[in-house]
């Protein structure tokens, strides 16, 4: 693996963790709808990262991240 798809795969990690963040500290004041316009992913995208949270509620952000990465392969 070179440095550039390093820092990309990297990169791509660390903006999903915002997301993941960003999801568990919505608590259901955002619809659906709001969360995926500002977030910026898909709705496929939001169900299976709160799929993962409800699966593994004792994972940081980050492993979340990961395993919806994995996912979308």
């Amino acid at each position: 693996m070179n440095l550039n798809v390093f820092s990309a795969d990297e990169w791509e990690l660390g903006e999903y963790r915002k997301v993941v963040s960003q999801i568990r500290g919505n608590n259901g004041v955002l619809a659906d709808d709001s969360l995926v316009k500002i977030l910026k992913i898909s709705p496929e995208v939001l169900q299976l990262l709160r799929k993962i949270i409800s699966e593994h509620p004792d994972w940081d952000d980050e492993e979340v991240a990961d395993e919806v990465l994995a996912g979308l392969d």
